[in-house]
């Protein structure tokens, strides 16, 4: 059991340094217009006039990584392989079409977790938030949330209403 766990972990390192290195490398690795242009008009997305990072071309909708690489001619010496994974410029090409969205997540995870620490007293009266919408009001009133993030995701609580329960808890 022992030698299989270990097994198991040479390779996730292995994979996760082949990705590692592969993405470097597209990201360094400019290619000439001449070497991609016939691919990217094949494909219906414009051509390059001066040198472009493979890892910029990549982002493109209409661009696989692996036919981009491989007309290009460089699919060698920008893929590194790892031991019993295949398709190592799959797995990069999904990390980068999906890296502007992943971000935004992971923005929008931080945001719910510093919610999740502004903690509303036991008792608190939102009746008497004046600057609050009325139905969030009642919301809040019946439900009794005991943090900004579960005040969030109560449906009628708009993001201006947290803002203005945000500066009450921050003056209390």
């Amino acid at each position: 059991i022992c030698l299989a766990g270990a097994d198991r972990l040479a390779r996730m390192r292995a994979k996760r340094e082949a990705i590692a290195a592969t993405r470097a490398k597209l990201d360094s690795v400019s290619i000439h217009p001449d070497r991609v242009n016939g691919y990217l008009e094949q494909v219906g997305t414009s051509p390059i006039t001066q040198p472009e990072r493979l890892g910029r071309l990549a982002l493109r909708p209409q661009v696989d990584l692996r036919a981009l690489i491989e007309h290009a001619g460089v699919y060698d010496e920008v893929v590194t392989r790892a031991p019993g994974l295949e398709a190592v410029e799959t797995l990069v090409e999904t990390e980068i079409k999906y890296s502007g969205y992943l971000a935004r997540e992971r923005e929008l995870v931080d945001s719910m977790m510093q919610l999740e620490r502004w903690s509303i007293p036991d008792g608190f009266n939102f009746a008497a938030v004046s600057n609050i919408t009325l139905e969030a009001r009642e919301k809040l009133s019946k439900i009794q949330p005991e943090n900004l993030g579960q005040a969030s995701r109560i449906s009628g609580v708009s993001p201006a209403d947290l803002s203005v329960l945000m500066l009450m808890l921050k003056k209390a």
